[in-house]
This record gives structure tokens, sequence and C-alpha cells, in this order.
């Protein structure tokens, strides 16, 4: 999705959220296909959520961070009628054990976040201090 047109990466994500409807590992897809956007620095307030762009500012803008991929993921989720009963969240903390920030999505009692710069579920949530928990507004 790097080198292409707004036209052309809008109509890949819309493909993409046709294909979780079925997918036998929506989850996983979505993470495949989060791990292939571009990746820069943190450039969003992880703190303010007031000023998260929506979905297609994401794409339009196509410069993704671990927060900002982690809000694109939960967009294309939700934007599913396959999880339209889900319950969405973000939590935004520090890792004890690593002393870093640490962004982490929750699906019901799913977690999605990082390890080794790569997006992934999530197992043990130990250590994780959470500083802001942000309920997703329901955008379907």
């Amino acid at each position: 999705m790097l080198n292409q047109k707004y036209e052309q990466r809008l109509s890949q994500w819309i493909d993409l959220r046709k294909r979780l409807e079925t997918d036998e590992n929506p989850i996983e897809t979505c993470i495949n296909f989060c791990n292939l956007l571009p990746s820069d620095r943190l450039w969003l307030d992880p703190y303010n959520e007031n000023d998260w762009p929506k979905p297609w500012e994401l794409l339009h803008d196509n410069v993704f961070c671990e927060l900002s991929k982690l809000l694109f993921f939960c967009y294309t989720i939700q934007l599913t009628e396959r999880f339209t009963t889900s319950k969405f969240e973000i939590h935004i903390g520090i890792s004890k054990k690593q002393s870093a920030h640490l962004f982490v999505l929750f699906i019901d009692k799913l977690s999605i976040g990082y390890y080794n710069s790569e997006m992934c579920v999530l197992e043990n949530l130990d250590d994780l201090q959470t500083e802001l928990c942000v309920t997703m507004q329901d955008i379907h």
C-alpha cells in the first residue's frame, strides 16, 4: 500500500473488510495486513483520543506508528458485521519490566499489541500498568 494512490488503498481496505466477514481467522488476517503498513515513529498523542484520526484519514496520510496501526486495526474490525457486538478498548500503559509504553487493543477478552515491533495477539499482560483506557465508539 505504500506507493499506491489513496483510492487504491481505500479499495484494498474495503476488500480486506469484505474478506474478514468469512475468513476463518479474521484477527490474524487483519494483523498480517497491518504488519505490512509502513512504520514510522510515534506521531499521535496517545493521551488525547479526541485528536486520533479516523480510518480514512489514516489511509489518506499513509503514515503509521504503533498506535495508529492499532487504531487502523480496531477500525477495520469494528466496520465488519462480524464484530458488531464486540467491545473495543485501547489501553495506553507502561510495561513495568521494560519501562516502555504499551498500546493494547482489547476486543472483548482478546488483546492485540506489539512484540518485537510486530503486531500480534498478546497472551500475558501481567506487567501492563494502564494509564488510560479508551472505550472506542461504535463507528459501524
